[in-house]
């Protein structure tokens, strides 16, 4: 009997094991589809009081195909599976699953949230306009063109998405961007933290030909446009008078 009982365990284990696999699985897919873990988890926590508990959970499993609860024959051992489950993840035992126990599922700690939540947020951002070194400029309070720890913090709280953000969550993003290990953050990290690997000036430079495209010039009118004396080459000089005039006519 303690064989048998032993070995119904090793199979409930097994089964709990592929049941985490497969909310991995979920969880994985939907981050690729723009929902992120923490989105999942705010969607699971149904009274908002930022924990799982065991009947939110059994409710999200069932959504989410992981177990089907209404009502066969197996309904039993999988509650008791779900169970297992928050045992399982349920790290400080106190019978409710928190957003950074949650994140564990994934392999995720709330810093690694941040990072990925907010590169996505800033592309997301940068495809409806928004210039990433014009929200590295408003980051940056004190204007000594880089981003503190400090400022990174006041910067992720007006977005008012990071809840579970704790002090060293931040300090955690800051180190993962800071790639010189300055403690700070300089436009350069920021542009090479969302993808972009020119510099700071090709970035600025592209954005303005965007912009000029955007308004139906080609590149190879804007390359004669700035080519004052007609050599088919542009100086630094002219280049410089090129974009003063470019910039000029977006301010008209």
């Amino acid at each position: 009997l303690k064989r048998l009982t032993l070995l119904l365990k090793d199979l409930v284990d097994l089964d709990v094991d592929l049941k985490l696999l497969l909310l991995q699985r979920i969880l994985s897919t939907a981050e690729k589809q723009g929902l992120s873990v923490v989105d999942a988890f705010s969607v699971m926590d149904i009274d908002g009081d930022g924990a799982l508990t065991e009947g939110e959970l059994v409710k999200a499993l069932e959504r989410l195909g992981v177990y089907d609860l209404a009502g066969d024959e197996n309904q039993r051992t999988e509650f008791f599976q779900v169970r297992e489950i928050m045992q399982r993840v349920d790290a400080n035992a106190d019978n409710r699953v928190d957003l950074h126990e949650f994140l564990a599922i994934m392999g995720y700690s709330y810093s690694t949230h941040l990072q990925v939540k907010l590169s996505h947020i800033l592309r997301r951002a940068e495809k409806g306009g928004m210039s990433l070194l014009a929200a590295f400029d408003t980051w940056d309070h004190d204007g000594d063109l880089s981003i503190s720890v400090k400022e990174l913090q006041e910067g992720l709280q007006t977005l008012g998405i990071f809840r579970g953000m704790s002090a060293g969550d931040v300090a955690c993003l800051c180190r993962s961007v800071d790639s010189d290990n300055d403690g700070v953050i300089s436009s350069q990290e920021f542009l090479n933290f969302v993808g972009y690997k020119g510099s700071p000036e090709q970035y600025r430079m592209s954005r303005l030909l965007l912009r000029v495209q955007d308004q139906g010039l080609s590149l190879e009118n804007l390359f004669r446009d700035w080519d004052s004396d007609g050599d088919l080459t542009v100086t630094g000089q002219e280049l410089m008078e090129g974009i003063k005039k470019s910039i000029q006519r977006n301010k008209d």
